[in-house]
């Protein structure tokens, strides 16, 4: 089938050959948290910047594959911005094109329209600060949006994955830079940390982008985090999570890897030195089972954080919501998430669960197999601020994973990673990545004793302009507040906008949304401007 075409060729593209290693001892320290903050997540440069460099590392612009890329650059400001989007595809050389992006506007580009290539990514300068992008990937298995990194890392972290039967998951490697980088990638499942020979000292060549097809070493495995270390050099990581049919995702002849290293770091569990992964279990024994569908875009975390925030959190029966904790550091980290409901006035407070995340290890939170969130939630949806709090000073790595089964109401899968940052201006792009998309804002208020305004505009290719009906919105100490952007928005507006949110006081922004063609769900956290910017504080949302 056609949207075969390019998973096979991102595989041919990837590093991919070896037999993989177990080693349950947990790895080094897990770099501390930066002190710069705009390198905690993606974040707008300061209105005062010469410029901003945005990168976008996975995707493709092959017409004939399942995951074309489109990359949206915002100008929230107030006079016109000219820059340059490069798009490299693979390891050919990079295509330039000049940008032009109108004050208060915004502006798309199909890489497809630049060059043609199975696996593409994408470099953006702006001579302004304050300008933010992000990128969309659609195609028949789903559709998803989120932000471009706003800088590159050496090292880089995804708590969840998943290389079931019916799922592919994939890693894309973006090295804007001339010289070869060298990565080592980890893999901790249930069982443990798997080091393939294959992802150690990977080589991704200078100005090229390599796509790592993870499931071709760590086989059949429903929950997998990763872990993306440089020995020299800096890259971009973002993941790309496909469920399909099992029949549409078959396993191609991979190629061994030029440049990864021979040899072994770990020791084989195995007594006859076999593979640890021929112990994946049987297909029948392998949760969710088949028949997902959806496609998940997530630019992985380039340090570990002690508090994360994911205010579009929800309960309801026919979808499953998941939060994943993954502690890469060698210590234990003593875990709080709080679930802070938007009507808890009517419901009462939910208790907190308390975790410990072994060092090395990663921890699953099934909110609607919990019994404190089915006795709050009873017969209706709970909504919801979750919050995940490290007590013990230990960073870890957290995300949402969302999945509605394909015969209910908005079918699809989505992944988030929250907030790690507070801001008082955030711009949402893209707020749809499809036709017939509906978006969800949330809005949250974390001072206990302060009243926000908060300011909503589009940016779209006409330019700027407030929401209609819903200029501004007041948010009481303490509060969140839920919008609908699909009753203040036209769908065509808002599939070729963003929504720009500026606060006099620090909010926290996250947007949730539905694609109608192809089905599938979206979700992601907006990206926060330079104003304000700072790590979440303690709150408690009322």
């Amino acid at each position: 089938m056609r949207a075969v075409r390019l998973l096979v060729v991102l595989v041919v593209l990837g590093a991919l050959v070896a037999a993989a290693v177990v080693d349950r001892r947990p790895g080094p320290a897990a770099p501390a948290p930066p002190d710069d903050l705009a390198r905690v997540a993606p974040s707008g440069a300061s209105a005062d910047a010469l410029g901003s460099t945005w990168y976008c590392a996975a995707g493709s612009s092959d017409p004939d594959g399942p995951v074309g890329h489109t990359v949206v650059v915002v100008n929230p400001t107030d006079r016109e911005v000219q820059g340059t989007l490069t798009a490299y595809p693979g390891s050919a050389e990079p295509v330039p094109r000049p940008l032009t992006v109108p004050a208060g506007s915004t502006l798309r580009v199909e890489l497809a329209d630049l060059v043609v290539a199975p696996a593409v990514a994408a470099l953006v300068e702006m001579e302004a600060g304050e300008v933010v992008v992000a990128h969309e990937l659609a195609g028949p298995a789903g559709a998803d949006a989120g932000p471009c990194a706003s800088h590159p890392s050496t090292t880089w972290y995804l708590a969840w994955g998943d290389t079931s039967r019916d799922a592919r998951l994939l890693i894309a490697l973006f090295n804007p830079f001339p010289d070869d980088a060298v990565l080592d990638l980890a893999f901790t499942t249930p069982e443990g940390t798997r080091t393939p020979r294959a992802f150690e000292g990977l080589v991704v060549p200078g100005g090229s982008v390599i796509v790592a097809d993870v499931g071709a070493e760590v086989t059949r495995r429903p929950q997998v985090a990763t872990t993306i270390v440089a020995r020299r050099g800096r890259v971009v990581a973002e993941r790309i999570q496909v469920f399909d049919e099992p029949d549409a995702l078959p396993l191609a002849p991979i190629p061994e890897v030029p440049g990864a290293d021979e040899s072994d770091t770990g020791e084989d569990p195995d007594e006859d030195g076999g593979d640890a992964a021929d112990d994946a279990p049987a297909d029948d024994e392998l949760p969710d089972g088949e028949g997902r569908r959806g496609l998940a875009v997530d630019l992985a975390v380039p340090t570990p954080q002690e508090t994360w925030v994911l205010p579009a959190t929800r309960v309801t029966a026919d979808r499953q919501e998941r939060i994943i904790i993954h502690n890469p550091d060698s210590r234990s980290a003593e875990v709080d998430v709080e679930l802070l409901p938007v009507d808890a006035a009517e419901i009462g407070g939910i208790e907190p669960f308390e975790l410990t995340v072994r060092a090395g290890e990663t921890a699953v939170l099934d909110l609607g197999a919990e019994a404190r969130v089915l006795d709050a939630a009873l017969d209706r949806p709970l909504v919801a601020t979750a919050v995940v709090r490290s007590l013990n000073g230990v960073g870890v790595v957290v995300e949402r994973v969302t999945y509605v089964a394909p015969e209910s109401d908005g079918p699809g899968s989505a992944a988030s990673t929250g907030s790690a940052l507070e801001a008082r201006s955030w711009v949402l792009a893209p707020g749809a990545p499809t036709s017939g998309a509906a978006s969800r804002l949330t809005l949250v208020n974390p001072s206990a004793d302060t009243i926000v305004i908060v300011r909503l505009e589009l940016l779209g290719p006409a330019g700027r302009r407030p929401l209609p009906g819903q200029g501004e919105v007041e948010l009481d100490p303490a509060a969140q507040v839920e919008l609908d952007l699909g009753t203040l928005v036209d769908v065509a507006d808002l599939a070729q906008g963003a929504v720009l949110v500026s606060a006099d006081a620090v909010v926290i922004v996250e947007a949730v949304g539905r694609s109608t063609d192809p089905a599938d769900r979206v979700a992601g956290p907006a990206i926060p401007l330079a104003d304000g910017l700072a790590r979440p504080t303690a709150f408690a949302i009322g």
